[in-house]
This record gives C-alpha cells, structure tokens and sequence, in this order.
C-alpha cells in the first residue's frame, strides 16, 4: 500500500511539473494557474473591463505577474483617435485584391502598430457576411460570399497573430445591419446559419484565432452573448480562446457565461463578483483560463508590448503598403474605349477633376469605431495633380454647390475624372442603395455634357446604384475606402503606373435584395432572413438579374487572358481545377480566376456557387501560368444536414465552372460525386 501511495504522489507530481514545463500547451498552463486563483482574482483578474487609456482593458492579477490585458479598436488600423498611426485601406477594400497573401500582410503590418502602442488583443478582424448592400460597417468586412470571407478570415488572423497580437474576430453572429442592432432580432434557419453566416467565424478559429467578440442583436430570440448554441460551437471548431462582448452587449451574469461568455466589455455591470455569485465555479475557471491561455499562447505574460497609444507606429514601409494595398483593391468596373489608362506624358491636354471627394477626406474610411484618424492623408487632387507633372493642363472643379461651374469645367476638357465618394459607418445604415439627389443630379448633368470622356471614380463602403450614370461614362473605377495612400493609389491607376486588377467582392445592383420589409429593416424588431440561402449574387441572378450593374467577382484590366488547357481532377481524396492562365494584351497584368460550383438540383442550394480562386499576378505579355484552383474541402460540396445538424457530403452530378465572376462562367464540365 505504501508504495502504491508513493507512485500515485510520484504520478500526480510529475504530471505538475509536465503542466508548469515548457512542454505543457497555453490551456494546460493557464488552468493550472487559475486553479491557484481565489474566485475573485478570476472575476476581476479576467472577466470584466476596467477604465484605462485603451478602448477595453481587464485589470490583471498582480499577484501572479499577469498584466491587464489591452484592447484596441479595429479592423483597419489603430483607432479610436489614436494619433500616430496607419490609415490602411478598410478590409472591404483589401478584400477587393482576392488575395489571402495580401490579407496575410495588411493583419502583420496592423498588429505590428498595435503591439508598439502597447495593445494585446486588436478588434478584428469582422467578417460578417454583407447581407444588407447598404450596411454601415461593410467596408470592415470580408464581403457578401462565405467561401470568400472564409480564407479572408484564416489570412488576416494568423498575419495579426504572427506579430504576437491576439486576434479577435467579430461579430458572432448575425450582426448584418446596423440599423436597430441593440434591439433588432435575427430570424434564421438552421441551414442558412451554417452554410453562409457561421463558414467564416470557423475558418478563423481553426486558423487558430484566439478570441471573438458576441455581437449586439438577438438570435432568434435571444440575446447574441446569452446564445449557448453560437458560442458553444465556436468553442467546439478547434478555438481554446475567449469571447468577449461588444461594448454594453452584455445583459446579464449568470445566463451570459452558463451560455459560454468569457469578458464583459467595457466595464462590470453584470460580470463582478457579486453578479457571478451563483455561476457555477468552474465555469468561472474556464473563462479566466480561456483569457490566461490567450495571453500565454502569444507570449505576454513574459514578452509583453512595451509602447503606449502615444508612440509613433508609422513607418515608410507600412505608408508603402497602405498604397500598395488600396491599387490592388482597386476594381476597374469598366473602360469603354479604352480611355483608361491616362497618358504619362498628356501634351498639354486639358484635364478636368471633378467632386468634393476629390479634395476632402471622405474617401478614405468608413466611420465609428473601426475609423482611424486622419494624419496623412494623400488626397485624390493631389494624387492626378503629382502623376500628371504639369504635362497636362488641370481644371479643378472642386466646390460642386453650383453644378454649372462643374459642366463648364467637363465642356473644356478632353477628359474628366469625377470623384464621388459615398460612405458610411458604424451605428447606421445607408438611408439608400443609390446616390443623394445633389450627386445624383451632378452625374445627370455632366453626362448629359460628356460623358464618354468622364472617369467616375466612386469611393464607397459598399456597392451603389450608379444607374443610369454608369452606362453613360467612358470608365468607372470602384475604389472602395482607400486609406490614407487613396489619392496615390488612384493616381496609380489613373496613369497606369499600375494595372487594377481588383474584383467586387459584392454584388452592384440598382435595388436592394429584399422583398419586404421584415427581411430588412425588420418589424416589431424582429429580421426575418427568409431569402436563406440566397444571399448576394445568389439572389440577384435568381431574382432580379436585371438589376445587377456590376456582379460579385466582376473586374477588368488594362489588359486581357484567357484560358487553355483546362482539366478538372476528381479523386476520392482531392478535387481541383488546373489550366494555364494567358495573358493575351500588351501590357503585365494580374488575372483572378474563379471557381464555381452548381449543386445537384435535389440539394436546393442556389445555382454557381464561389469555393475557389487564385490571384495570378505579375503575368507579362504572351506569357502562360500554370494555375490549379483546389476545392478539396469536403464541406465545398457538402450540404448542412439539419437532421443531424451536421455537414453531409452532397452525392450525385455537380456542375464546375470556372469563371470571370458570378453570372459569367468561362468553362464548365459535369463532375460526379458518388455516395
């Protein structure tokens, strides 16, 4: 007996010193120093906000040397007024670049800022699908596409996460409007719920993120940081991590962290330790050590960032990326005549630059809590009047209150850019998909006048109504909300130093999506997402194809490809799609093949469906890439069984295509999945 007492304590002691080695993994060592804290070094350790320079901070055990853990806003830079720091393009816009690598370094470039102003966990990414085109925070998402979003998602979190910055990806789930969010209920099916709107928050968890932030609405009901389902099976797709609430979405104590809530933000109305009283306690240690497993895994107890939000985070190289960024999300709508790209050397031509947003701010950022403060700034005017060095005469018709002024500007050019900029931010939704009736009767007036010489270049945070306008005009260039670099990055364009390459990554249509209005904006506060499946491109190509004027995935260039020897492979283990990417023009270009997928008609699933893509860059004159598009992924041609509530392979004969956007498919071939 006695030596069977001295193995057991041998065993229990190696197995501590396995927990506190340097083998033992961030969750092991986390709760074997929670499991050491009293209830109230956990509660207030961990649990809930306390006042501090930063937008969110936790108050930290001294007694265990762990310090608060700081939190800053957003998705494209450090916010919240923060002075001394990037203005990147929104995430809208790098999405626009169909490109995970660029993805991967605009996160590295962002969590590089916050780590030296002294932040541990960067709020964001936000990948909620843009359901609603006229969203007051689409410009920091991932777009209207799960499969899209999705690799978004994975980039941006391990860029933000390699720079030892604790990712957080937000909004679970359903937070798809602004307008009403605190109150607003999401009314959704079970099918719809995983196959668009859950896609993106899992590939960022098994991407390893380590925290996610509960959204303000109401899922079907109930309260979005209270919903046990959402925030149980995050935690069950591979995610140690923790969940936070968005700030004052918390509503109650014990409901909200038996539901699986980590952190009440900003403060501790209801998570302190009276209110988590009769929580049960391991709950309580799990919260604490999902927080402490975060922190450890990124290093910070022992490495923690040494700056303030006071020090200077800019660099020559990150203005250079934000340039470089805002080009490759610059999406070339369409170049009738080819009156893209500008000369170099204009001879003495008259240029005329045309809008407010040429030389004001406004194309630059969306606005609340995800806007970065306006340093910096590069702005259009500037941009074409640098590019064009004095080679062209310039007319600047900036002040737009009398239109007269602006055609007569258009009149004695021989050629115009135009410059729009419709924006939003966090807190309401655009009141409408088209454009204020003073623009709306600018663009009338100037096109009537010329407007096969007029470049529209509309900066926005989400795709506008440009008709009848848009037919009408030589060129319209999407530049999205551009960053601080969105003058230089224009005038890149403009002047073809650099060849756009960019791809919508929503639909543009003349109206909205919806056919009533308890799909959007809801009544008796309640949203009823009846279109289910057919979010985005899927709905306008069944429903209003007519109304689309630009279609998800649509892009030109200054130049054109094509594609030969195309092969689909179909093993039990791997499918892709592999052909050669030529580049037929005269000048280097990128191309973004897509591929797409149309179910078995018996699955009910919405016509060519995006699961891959590729952006093929640096493609010289007449020269052949080889490209291979996989979809191996079972869930690609997998369906979400609400009898089991789990994926199911979708059996039967497919569709492939492989595609120039959403409603062009360039080559297609039948593909058999047997049962």
């Amino acid at each position: 007996v006695t030596m069977l007492i001295m193995m057991a304590a041998a065993a229990v002691a190696a197995a501590s010193a396995a927990v506190d080695g340097a083998r033992a993994t961030p969750a092991e060592q986390a709760r074997a120093m929670v499991a050491k804290m009293t209830f109230e070094q956990q509660v207030d350790g961990f649990m809930h906000g306390v006042r501090g320079p930063y937008v969110g901070q936790t108050g930290g055990v001294a007694a265990f040397n762990v310090p608060p853990l700081t939190m800053e806003d957003g998705p494209q830079g450090v916010a919240d007024g923060v002075k001394h720091a990037t203005v990147y393009p929104g995430v809208l816009t790098v999405t626009s670049a169909w490109d995970d690598e660029a993805a991967h370094r605009y996160g590295e470039a962002m969590a590089t800022e916050q780590r030296m102003k002294g932040t541990m966990v960067m709020l964001g990414p936000m990948v909620n699908i843009a359901r609603v085109p006229t969203g007051g925070r689409n410009f920091e998402s991932t777009g209207e596409e799960p499969y899209l979003a999705a690799p978004m998602a994975r980039a941006l979190v391990q860029g933000i996460q390699s720079r030892g910055v604790i990712a957080n990806v937000k909004h679970l789930i359903l937070n798809n409007q602004e307008f009403n969010r605190t109150l607003v209920s999401a009314s959704v099916d079970e099918r719809t719920w995983h196959e668009v709107y859950m896609v993106a928050f899992k590939a960022a968890a098994q991407a390893g993120c380590l925290s996610a932030m509960c959204s303000y609405n109401r899922i079907n009901g109930t309260y979005a940081c209270e919903h046990e389902s959402t925030l149980r099976e995050l935690k069950a797709a591979n995610f140690d991590g923790f969940i936070v609430s968005d700030w004052g979405a918390t509503h109650s104590a014990v409901p909200a962290v038996t539901a699986g809530l980590d952190i009440e933000m900003p403060e501790m109305h209801f998570f302190n330790t009276t209110g988590l009283s009769g929580a049960p306690r391991q709950r309580v240690a799990d919260a604490a050590a999902r927080v402490l497993t975060a922190m450890i895994a990124q290093n910070l107890l022992d490495n923690p960032p040494k700056g303030n939000l006071t020090t200077n985070s800019r660099s020559p190289a990150r203005t250079h990326l934000a340039r470089t960024l805002a080009v490759d999300g610059t999406v070339l709508l369409h170049n009738d005549g080819n009156l893209l790209p500008l000369a170099a050397d204009g001879g003495g031509k008259h240029l005329a630059v045309i809008g407010e947003a040429s030389n004001n701010t406004a194309g630059a950022a969306g606005h609340g809590s995800g806007y970065v403060c306006c340093e910096n700034l590069y702005l259009p005017l500037a941009g074409i009047t640098d590019a064009a060095r004095q080679t062209y005469t310039i007319t600047a018709a900036t002040n737009t209150t009398n239109i007269d002024s602006a055609v007569a500007a258009l009149k004695q050019a021989d050629v115009a850019v135009v410059v729009i900029a419709v924006m939003s931010g966090e807190g309401h939704d655009r009141t409408t998909l088209g454009l204020d009736p003073h623009t709306d009767e600018l663009l009338g007036r100037l096109t009537d006048a010329g407007g096969a010489k007029i470049v529209l270049v509309v900066y926005s945070t989400g795709g506008v109504d440009i008709s009848p306008h848009h037919a009408k005009v030589g060129a319209v260039v999407a530049a999205g909300a551009g960053g601080e670099q969105f003058g230089g990055a224009l005038a890149d364009v403009l002047f073809g130093r650099a060849n756009p390459a960019g791809r919508l990554p929503v639909t543009w249509a003349s109206r909205m999506p919806f056919d009533s209005k308890r799909q959007y904006p809801g009544e008796d506060n309640e949203q009823v997402y009846s279109e289910r499946l057919e979010v985005g491109y899927k709905w306008y190509r069944a429903h209003a194809p007519s109304s689309i004027l630009y279609p998800f995935g649509h892009g030109v260039s200054y130049t054109t490809f094509s594609h030969v020897d195309v092969e689909l492979v179909n093993n039990i283990n791997e499918r892709f799609l592999k052909f050669f990417c030529v580049n037929d023009g005269n000048v280097m270009g990128d191309d973004v093949p897509q591929l797409y997928v149309k179910y078995p008609e018996a699955y009910g699933e919405p016509g060519f469906q995006l699961r891959a893509f590729k952006r093929v860059r640096n493609v010289r004159p007449g020269e052949k890439k080889h490209v291979k598009l996989d979809f191996s992924d079972p869930q690609m041609i997998s369906f979400w069984n609400v009898n089991t509530s789990r994926w199911q392979l979708a059996t039967g004969t497919f569709t492939v295509a492989l595609g120039a956007s959403a409603t062009q498919m360039l080559w297609t071939q039948p593909m058999v999945i047997m049962p």
